[in-house]
């Protein structure tokens, strides 16, 4: 999947998500937001987040 695709699917999803999730993905992102850095997952991450979807 390419990272056009998965921001668009993020987009969707978190149009429509609940306001409980909306704060988790926050939270669970906040330093990097905050720091203004990159989330960088290496290909082992990737691979296991397309194994999961």
């Amino acid at each position: 999947m390419t990272s056009t695709a998965i921001r668009q699917r993020l987009i969707t999803y978190l149009s429509d998500a609940e306001d409980n999730k909306i704060r988790a993905i926050y939270t669970l992102l906040e330093r990097e937001i905050e720091d203004e850095q990159s989330f960088n997952l290496s290909e082992e991450h990737l691979d296991i987040l397309d194994r999961e979807r």
